[in-house]
């Protein structure tokens, strides 16, 4: 998982208490929160709350994949 998000991904963690604004921006309501953004920092997606490894490997080889600009989540799940 961290080799694949090393190598695909450039991951942060952001401290909710204290970069407030940035909250604020980004209307986060409620943590855990995982938001997956482009280079350009728009929004692909987000997902809240817990997810699993084998969830979270399945979002992210559908975002790495580019099958975000093609299909649902559930049709590429259902693909694989």
């Amino acid at each position: 998982m961290i080799e694949y998000l090393n190598t695909h991904f450039v991951s942060i963690s952001v401290n909710a208490d204290i970069k407030k604004p940035l909250v604020e921006k980004w209307k986060i309501r409620g943590l855990p929160l995982i938001w997956f953004l482009e280079s350009d920092s728009s929004k692909i997606s987000n997902v809240a709350g817990y997810v699993d490894k084998k969830r979270l490997l399945s979002m992210l080889t559908y975002i790495h994949t580019n099958a975000d600009e093609k299909l649902s989540f559930r049709q590429f799940l259902e693909e694989q």
